[in-house]
């Protein structure tokens, strides 16, 4: 059973807020789901900085 829900004058509104300010998010994958999961537990831990290079040095040991 489907249920179609149409949002509400107000949730629009709130909606379209951070839209003005960050415009519409991109969520496209990039068909590398273990680097996702590996990345996002990498960033957990440092800074983006870090987590970004550690994660090109693990790639960069595991691809040769």
């Amino acid at each position: 059973m489907s249920i179609s829900i149409t949002p509400t004058k107000h949730l629009e509104k709130v909606y379209a807020l951070p839209l003005r300010t960050y415009d519409e998010p991109n969520s496209e994958p990039d068909d590398d789901p273990l680097g996702g999961l590996v990345d996002t537990i990498l960033s957990k831990s440092t800074s983006d900085i870090n987590s970004d290079r550690a994660y090109q040095r693990l790639i960069a040991t595991f691809q040769a």
